[in-house]
């Protein structure tokens, strides 16, 4: 029997002064060209059946598994060559290690699909089978995943069954590898979270089933009217042709107090607009049996636990599928169905990060170092498949300190460029930069307008100066140059003395009399 690889790997952790989280990942090499012997598969266990149904019948503990596999979708493959024990893998960008990951993972939004599909099968089940096809005809490299639902071993064959479709795998073609999480106490078998979450996600599914059967039971009826034989209805009420005709739909044996009752309850639900809908059905009842008439009901009351019970139960959901409580809880003012799907930089190294190495793992030691091993790379061991996260790193936003630091001259364009997400390829041409420059110095002097305009390619008429200036001169502002300039201010009398105005002569209109003058 062949044993599984187990792989040992660390991954940055964001907090400073905090280990990095080590992460075990084993996979398997089930069927290919160089097995000789088809190792035994291990069997499906039962658990796993039901993490797949509760995920199809409970919306928080699917969020929270496709959550994390949504994440991992994001991660960029590469090949990468480790250096030296505990140092990330450094990508290369030449030789036959890059012509494979480029070959394998040349289209991204395969590459996406596929991640996302093998991180639901490791969250949900703790396992996934990527399998690695080469098409005979093109030599293209092509890669899926499929779950253990889905793989079905018939000796040295394969089958896969997504539903629909069934078709057998070939060992000359077709590579199948098993990515699995080691159970603690058993290595062989799979483990996961969601294991662990399966009783709780049961009984939100059965506090869920007895909230729906309570309000079921308010459907079934309004309950059951208990009135005395002594009552007599007020008659004209109702509609009594109605209630006691047989082509109408009444019933002649019914009585005249049901009848009456049954019509004014029905009106207003035919017809919002009756004032049935508000004025009460008068009845006349001896003073002794007033209260003797109950409304008796058959619906229990809404649990008003149930509701405390389900938090907590999607409280301990969250916990157990490494998902922070709020995410599925919606607490803070600033959460929403948007935010939920954030992912911060502790996300990727705790849940995220340690389901991709699991995949990519299997693919590393079950395909790649093969194939470099095969061709005769001697150092074919320290390359391996790792992922770049990026996409899925939050940057703070800079924006506005880079513009503030660009205006003092302390940051360069292409920092704030980037701080404002551009690129170098949104940089300005010469051509725009020089428009750009004549454009603000044209704001800032007017004045300069007869010989900034034609730089910008309009052309200004001499003839119009003149107006120019005089409307500058009426309206006080700056005259172009070669205008007539404003006649200069006096200066101020430098002896000290302060003179009165000029006061208007007395044959100028100076407004109405002052009544205190004699005239």
């Amino acid at each position: 029997m062949t044993v599984g690889q187990v792989g040992h790997y660390m991954i940055e952790n964001p907090r400073p002064h905090q280990p990095p989280k080590v992460v075990t990942a084993a996979a398997q090499v089930m069927m290919g060209r160089s097995i000789t012997k088809i190792p035994k598969r291990v069997s499906k266990q039962r658990w796993q059946s039901e993490s797949w149904e509760l995920r199809g019948e409970i919306g928080e503990y699917r969020f929270s598994g496709d959550r994390i596999a949504r994440g991992v979708s994001l991660l960029r493959p590469y090949v990468g060559k480790v250096g030296k024990l505990g140092d990330a893998p450094t990508e290369v960008t030449e030789g036959l290690a890059y012509d494979l990951g480029a070959d394998l993972f040349g289209n991204a939004a395969s590459n996406q699909q596929n991640l996302f599909r093998a991180a639901q099968h490791v969250v949900y089940n703790g396992e996934s089978y990527p399998v690695v096809s080469e098409d005979t005809e093109t030599d293209k490299l092509t890669w899926a995943a499929y779950s253990t639902t889905e793989l079905a071993q018939n000796g040295r064959k394969w089958k896969v069954n997504d539903g629909i479709n069934e078709w057998t795998l070939h060992p000359d073609n077709d590579l199948v590898v098993r990515a699995w999480v080691p159970d603690p106490e058993r290595g062989a078998l799979p483990d996961a979270g969601a294991k662990a979450v399966l009783p709780v996600a049961r009984e939100l599914r059965g506090l869920t089933e007895h909230v729906s059967a309570q309000i079921d039971s308010r459907l079934a009826g309004a309950g059951i009217l208990a009135v005395p034989q002594e009552v007599e209805v007020m008659r004209g009420q109702g509609n009594p042709d109605t209630a006691l005709d047989d082509e109408a739909g009444g019933d002649e044996d019914l009585d005249p107090f049901v009848a009456d009752l049954m019509e004014m309850m029905l009106t207003p639900i035919r017809d919002r607009a009756s004032a049935a809908a508000v004025v009460p059905l008068v009845i006349k009842v001896p003073g002794e049996y007033v209260d003797k008439i109950r409304h008796i009901k058959l619906y229990e009351p809404l649990d008003p636990k149930g509701k405390e019970l389900r938090e907590e139960a999607i409280r301990r959901i969250a916990l157990g599928m490494d998902s922070p409580p709020e995410v599925l809880l919606g607490l803070g003012s600033g959460s929403n169905h948007w935010s939920a799907w954030a992912i911060s930089e502790e996300d990727v190294t705790m849940a995220i990060g340690p389901v991709g190495a699991v995949i990519l793992h299997s693919l590393t030691v079950g395909w790649l170092q093969p194939m470099l091993r095969e061709d005769g790379v001697p150092d074919w061991d320290q390359y391996v498949i790792w992922y770049d996260a990026s996409a899925l790193k939050l940057r703070p936003d800079r924006s506005s300190d880079a513009r503030d630091l660009f205006d003092k001259g302390a940051v360069g364009e292409a920092v704030m460029r980037r701080e404002n997400g551009f690129s170098d390829t949104d940089a300005p041409s010469d051509d725009e930069k020089k428009t750009n420059l004549l454009t603000q110095l044209l704001i800032g002097a007017p004045s300069l307008a007869p010989l900034l305009l034609p730089l910008l390619g309009i052309e200004v008429d001499a003839s119009k100066l003149t107006q120019t200036s005089q409307i500058a001169e009426a309206t006080g502002g700056d005259a172009p140059t070669g205008a007539t300039p404003p006649p200069a201010k006096t200066p101020p009398d430098e002896s000290g003395t302060r003179t009165l105005p000029d006061q208007p002569s007395p044959s100028s209109d100076t407004g109405p009399a002052d009544p205190g003058t004699p005239s």
